[in-house]
C-alpha cells in the first residue's frame, strides 16, 4: 500500500482535482457528441420532410377526390343527355325553345301561386343558353331572385316548379336572411332542343 506524506494535504486535493479534470476530458473525448448532434439533425430533417410530404399527399388526395366527384357528375349528366337524346329520337319530339319561353314561365309562375308565395314570381333576372357540344341540344339557364317572408313557401315553389316543367332542375341556390324576408337566388337549368332542329 502506498502512503502519501501527510505533511502536504493541499497537494492531495490538487492531485484529486487534476485527476478529475483528466477523467472528465477523457470521458468527453470518448463521447462523440458531434455524431449524436448530426444524427439528431438528420432525424429532425427527415421528420420535416415527412410533414411536408404528408401535406402534399393530403392536398393531392383531396384534389383527386374532388376530380372523381366531378367526373361522376359529368358521367351522370352525359347519361341523362344520352337518355334525352334517345327519348327524343324515339318520339320525334322534345322540348323546343319555341315551346319553352312563355309556357315555361307560366308554369313556374303558377307553381309559385300554388306554393303560397306572397308576391307573384317575377321574370328571370337573366336567361342564357349554351349549346351542348356536338348536339342540337341547348342547356338553358334561368336565374331568379325571390323575396318572401316564408322560406318554406320558397322551397315548396322550387319543388312544384321542377314537377310542373319536365327536365327543369335547380342548379344552385343561395339563401340570405333579410330584416323582413328571405332573399333566395335560384338558378334553374333545363336541356332543350334548339329551335329549327
Amino acid at each position: 500500500m502506498s502512503t502519501i506524506p501527510a505533511s502536504n494535504p493541499t497537494s492531495i486535493d490538487d492531485r484529486r482535482r487534476d485527476l478529475a479534470i483528466v477523467a472528465a476530458r477523457s470521458a468527453r473525448s470518448n463521447t462523440p457528441t458531434h455524431l449524436v448532434l448530426l444524427g439528431g439533425l438528420a432525424v429532425a430533417g427527415a421528420l420535416l420532410y415527412l410533414v411536408i410530404a404528408w401535406r402534399g399527399y393530403a392536398a393531392a388526395a383531396e384534389k383527386l377526390a374532388s376530380e372523381q366527384r366531378t367526373a361522376g357528375l359529368v358521367v351522370e349528366a352525359a347519361g341523362r343527355l344520352r337518355a334525352l337524346a334517345a327519348a327524343e329520337a324515339a318520339q320525334g319530339s322534345g322540348p323546343r325553345l319555341v315551346e319553352g319561353g312563355q309556357r315555361i314561365y307560366g308554369r313556374i309562375e303558377q307553381a309559385g301561386v300554388e306554393a303560397g308565395l306572397r308576391d307573384r314570381v317575377p321574370v328571370p333576372t337573366s336567361t342564357r343558353s349554351d349549346k351542348v357540344q356536338g348536339t342540337d341540344i341547348l342547356r338553358v339557364i334561368r336565374d331568379y331572385d325571390i323575396r318572401d317572408p316564408n322560406l318554406g313557401a320558397i322551397i315548396a315553389w322550387l319543388s312544384r316548379a321542377c314537377e310542373a316543367v319536365p327536365g327543369l332542375e335547380v342548379y344552385s341556390m343561395t339563401v340570405r336572411p333579410e330584416a323582413q324576408a328571405w332573399n333566395v337566388k335560384i338558378r334553374f337549368t333545363r336541356l332543350e332542343r334548339a329551335e329549327g332542329s
